[in-house]
């Protein structure tokens, strides 16, 4: 709670943070932050590569390494399974993705 304007606050967890300017009433999305923290990652062979991951408390994402003017939100996109998952690519042809959850597939 910020100390001179109580409609101000932040809540902060494991998966970004939530702001509100009106006391709570509303909150800002955690989808617009560039804050993850995987549990494992991997990669594959293209080039330019791209690093698979599941997320704590998120979902699954496939993160190309290098695109147009740098990395963007753009360049992350999901790829099956949930918090925990364990993304795997198929090495002969690693548009296809395997992914699970710590609750099973």
């Amino acid at each position: 709670i910020h100390p001179e304007d109580n409609e101000v606050m932040i809540n902060a967890n494991d998966g970004g943070a939530n702001v509100s300017f009106n006391g709570g009433a509303t909150w800002s999305t955690q989808r617009n932050q560039p804050t993850a923290q995987f549990y494992r990652v991997n990669v594959d062979n293209r080039f330019p590569y791209h690093v698979y991951g599941g997320q704590q408390d998120n979902s699954s994402v496939a993160i190309a390494s290098r695109g147009q003017g740098g990395v963007t939100w753009k360049d992350w996109y999901p790829v099956g399974g949930c918090e925990s998952a364990r993304p795997a690519f198929d090495p002969d042809d690693p548009r296809f993705v395997y992914a699970g959850c710590y609750m099973g597939i």
